[in-house]
Order: C-alpha cells, then structure tokens, then sequence
C-alpha cells in the first residue's frame, strides 16, 4: 500500500508530493525506515490527532490561515509509543553542549503574556490573507533540548541552560536579550509591546543595555 504512494523516481525530498489516504497499522508494525538527510541523516515526522484542540494566543489566526491548521491538531509523537520506547527517545534529546535536556513536547508554545510562541509579519484580518498564505515572522521556543531558538527569516539566536542571557521564554513578560555565544557573538532583543504585539531586534556582538532604535515589530 505504501509502496504505491511514493514517487515514481527516488528523490531526496517529497515536500511537494504530499498523498491524503487512509492507512490503517496496529502496534507492532514497522511502516517504514529512514537513514534521514543525506548530509545530518535528521529526520522530521509529524503526527495529527483529530481528538485535539491545540491553543494559541490567536486562534483565529490558525483557524483560518492555509497550513497553521494541521497545528490545530498536532501532537507529540512519542507518546504514542510503549512507555519503554517513549523513555528511551526522550533519553536521546539533549543540548548541543552534549547536557540532557528536559525532553518535552510543546505543540502549542504560545503564552499569551509572554514573549514566547509564535509571531508573524502582520497583523491578522481573515479577510485580507490570501489562501495558503501564512506570514511567519518569528518563533521564540524552548526546544525538547531545553535550549532556546530565537527564529526569523534571516537570524538563529540560540540560547541554553547555564547561559548568561538564558530565560524560558514563557517567564518573559517584559523585555530580554538572548546572546548567542558562537563566533561572531549575535543577540536578540525582544520586547513586548502588548499581548499581541512584539518588537524584535537582532545584531552582531553582545546584548545592548535596551532596545535599539532600530527594531521590527511581530503580531500575533
């Protein structure tokens, strides 16, 4: 069954041949096997579960915004595993600096409030967005590795446990540089405006004292 859905010729990605069916395994059965990337041999998979209601700060935004829906429903995938199997992959997460991580899934990371979660180039008007279209700007996440990723179009601010700039992203209420300590040094200055509003700034070297004049601001 599965074997008549995959492309005809071998290809390194099938992003864009994405096949809706009805595939039915019990527990036990071995679907499938990877080596991942060619080069990182990584490996993403995503799980849908129609029982679930995920939240966000805006759910408007998701409810109505081309693939932010299939977020709606998303889950962890590994606890859908036996308990055994499940310990055993959290057991694999850990920081780059080779430290154990939490190993938690967040599928919804928003906090309304807080810096953390989600944000995007404009504000949200469920007229006005075009089909498909979704306008990420930004994403501020602690991972199952516990280490934070400042995300945006242009810039991958990091930040782990033991850091001086660390801070859970979801204990920011105000304002805070993440200073990502590789060579050259980069920073993240983000500051909430309101609950749906953040101004964002990022540059080279260590983190200014405030905001700079110049910045960007994200919505959510």
């Amino acid at each position: 069954m599965m074997a008549s859905l995959a492309p005809r010729q071998p290809t390194t990605s099938t992003r864009d041949a994405e096949v809706s069916t009805h595939l039915s395994v019990k527990a036990g059965d071995l679907i499938g096997y990877t080596t991942g990337t060619i080069v990182a041999h990584t490996w993403d998979f995503y799980l849908s579960n129609t029982s679930k209601h995920n939240r966000f700060a805006n759910q408007a935004r998701y409810v109505n915004s081309g693939d932010l829906q299939k977020l709606l429903t998303a889950d962890c995938p590994y606890g859908y595993f036996s308990e055994a199997m499940e310990a055993e992959y959290y057991a694999r997460f850990g920081d780059r600096s080779g430290q154990d991580g939490p190993g938690t899934c967040d599928i919804s990371p928003d906090r309304i409030g807080t810096i953390a979660g989600g944000w995007f180039k404009q504000r949200f008007e469920a007229d006005a967005i075009p089909e498909g279209e979704v306008g990420w700007g930004m994403a501020i996440v602690e991972g199952a590795d516990g280490e934070v990723q400042v995300n945006d179009e242009r810039h991958t601010v990091r930040a782990q446990h033991g850091d001086r700039t660390y801070a859970d992203p979801k204990t920011v209420t105000g304002e805070h540089c993440y200073q990502y300590n590789r060579q050259p040094i980069e920073y993240a200055y983000l500051k909430l405006l309101n609950d749906m509003e953040l101004a964002a700034a990022f540059g080279a070297g260590e983190c200014p004292a405030q905001m700079p004049n110049e910045y960007s601001v994200y919505y959510r």
